[in-house]
C-alpha cells in the first residue's frame, strides 16, 4: 500500500503517531510492544519526509520525535485531552454517586433504563456546568 501525502498531512500523521503512542501506552507501566513496533515502523517511513528534522534516532536505532515537537504536541493535544477527561470523569462519578443517594436500591431498580440514564444525565450535567463555571473553586471534600 502506498500513501501519497502533502507536507501538511505528513505533519499531522507525525502528530497522530505521537498522540496514539501516548494514549495507547500511558495507562500501563510497560509499553505495549506491538504499539512500539507499529510506531517505530511509521517513524522510520517518515525519516525521509518533510518532518525528518523532527525525528531523532538513538544509538540503538530507536526513533522518537524531538523534545520541542513532543512538548508542543503534549501541550496542544495530550494535556487538553487529559484535562477534558478529568473533568468529564469527575462529573460522571459525582453525578452517579448523587443519583444513587437519591434512591433506595429498590426504587432505583424500578426505574426503567431510560429513566436512569435521563436522571443520571441531569446530575452529570449539573456537575459539568459547575466545573465549567467554577472549576474546583467550590468543590470541598469532607475529612
Amino acid at each position: 500500500m502506498e500513501l501519497i501525502l502533502n507536507d501538511s498531512e505528513v505533519k499531522h500523521l507525525l502528530e497522530a503517531i505521537v498522540v496514539y503512542e501516548w494514549i495507547a501506552n500511558s495507562p500501563h507501566e510497560e509499553s505495549d510492544p506491538s504499539v512500539d513496533t507499529f510506531c517505530q515502523s511509521l517513524l522510520s517511513k517518515l525519516k525521509n519526509s518533510p518532518v525528518k528534522d523532527s525525528i531523532n534516532q538513538t544509538s540503538d536505532g530507536t526513533l522518537s520525535v524531538n523534545e520541542t515537537l513532543f512538548q508542543q504536541i503534549h501541550d496542544d493535544y495530550i494535556e487538553a485531552y487529559n484535562d477534558d477527561l478529568f473533568w468529564s470523569d469527575l462529573a460522571f462519578e459525582l453525578g452517579t454517586r448523587d443519583l444513587s443517594k437519591k434512591y433506595t436500591e429498590v426504587e432505583f431498580q424500578k426505574l426503567s433504563e431510560e429513566e436512569r440514564e435521563k436522571k443520571a444525565a441531569i446530575e452529570i450535567e449539573n456537575y459539568d456546568k459547575e466545573f465549567e463555571s467554577y472549576g474546583i473553586e467550590r468543590l470541598y471534600l469532607k475529612k
